[in-house]
């Protein structure tokens, strides 16, 4: 079913219909899910499906270091949240891994970095769901919690996390390092309100993990 739905997701660059973000982004989900099992299953099939979408998601709807939240004929409008950020960028480095293509990096570190300045608040030392130069709300929303969706900031921490370990920035471990130590308590409490974070508190702590698939004709390693 979800694979189906990738492939769905696979809309020409000249396709007249719209795409909404929450969709379209969320499609980098399927991008990283993808690309992980072309690179770990070797599967052509896959690889191509993962480039064209990912290819899809860097043309049409990135913009000066930002994601967009919506796209019609071809002209992407309203800057995405936390969540499009994070995700898209998280989907990029699942393609560098794949295809060993630098622009991919390059790509997920602008928008790793464009994830810090428009919603990282230094003085809150949070992630906020809205960009500090969006609409003025009565309160700037910042929903940790989780369910089959992963959250905006756990994606942002795990964001940080993982350029901290691809390149060394003793910032962005520090930052995925607090941001992780204020949510230890309502994960404690309440686990199943954090189910992605945790994976992502758990690798940050002890590594990222490491195993196999295995069938009738053998293992594929690593995962």
């Amino acid at each position: 079913g979800a694979l189906m739905w990738f492939d769905q997701m696979a809309i020409p660059a000249d396709a007249p219909n719209p795409a909404s973000t929450a969709a379209r982004t969320l499609a980098s989900d399927p991008v990283r899910a993808v690309a992980e099992g072309a690179r770990i299953l070797d599967d052509e099939a896959w690889r191509t499906l993962a480039i064209a979408n990912g290819t899809f998601l860097r043309e049409q709807l990135m913009r000066d270091g930002r994601v967009f939240r919506s796209w019609r004929d071809g002209h992407a409008s309203i800057p995405g949240f936390l969540e499009d950020h994070a995700a898209v960028a998280l989907g990029f480095l699942a393609l560098h891994d794949l295809t060993g293509d630098a622009a991919w990096l390059d790509d997920a570190l602008r928008l790793a970095e464009s994830t810090v300045r428009y919603f990282w608040d230094a003085e809150a030392q949070a992630f906020f769901d809205t960009a500090h130069d969006a609409e003025r709300l009565v309160t700037r929303p910042r929903d940790v919690t989780e369910n089959a969706i992963p959250s905006g900031t756990s994606l942002a921490i795990e964001l940080q996390a993982e350029v901290a370990r691809r390149i060394g920035d003793p910032t962005a471990h520090h930052r995925a390092h607090y941001a992780l130590s204020t949510l230890a308590m309502p994960m404690q409490r309440s686990p199943l309100a954090f189910g992605h974070l945790l994976g992502v508190a758990e690798g940050f702590i002890h590594g990222a993990p490491a195993g196999a698939i295995c069938g009738p004709d053998g293992c594929v390693l690593p995962v």
